[in-house]
């Protein structure tokens, strides 16, 4: 199967520090876009929320949720459809500071939800009128580098 892309190459997400003795140093609010490798579906947009703490030096813990808000819709033998998706994910992370630019990258977990009554795996053996849906509950190895400009 091709995995659900969730990417986050143009969030715009808005952070603000928390007080230097507390549970969290930051919080995120941002939008994310979604893709399937499916040519049924369009692209579909996500809310992403992330808090996070420094520990040791640059070294820290992140969390992060997202959630579709506009569902990636889709179309298959005359079945309208869309895709649930729902994601949690923990993540070790290290700030390097570079003046104003910050350069994050992290790994971690994830478990998400795909949920679709369009099989999106193998759309091509769905047969008109039976609803071979899918149901994909997944935890997983998740990667990437994030960057922030301070203003």
């Amino acid at each position: 199967m091709k995995k659900l892309l969730s990417a986050s190459l143009l969030t715009i997400s808005l952070v603000t520090a928390a007080q230097a003795e507390s549970i969290i140093d930051y919080v995120g609010v941002g939008l994310a876009l979604q893709d399937v490798n499916s040519p049924n579906f369009n692209n579909g947009t996500a809310l992403v929320i992330t808090g996070g703490k420094s520990f040791y030096k640059n070294f820290g813990m992140e969390f992060e949720g997202t959630a579709s808000i506009q569902k990636m819709e889709g179309t298959f033998n005359g079945i309208k459809d869309d895709i649930d998706f729902w994601s949690i994910g923990m993540y070790s992370t290290y700030i390097w500071k570079l003046g104003n630019l910050s350069v994050k990258p992290r790994m971690g977990i994830i478990y998400d939800s795909i949920k679709s009554n369009i099989n999106i795996e193998s759309p091509k053996i769905a047969v008109a009128g039976v609803h071979q849906g899918t149901n994909i509950n997944s935890l997983g190895l998740s990667a990437g580098v994030g960057l922030a400009y301070r203003l």
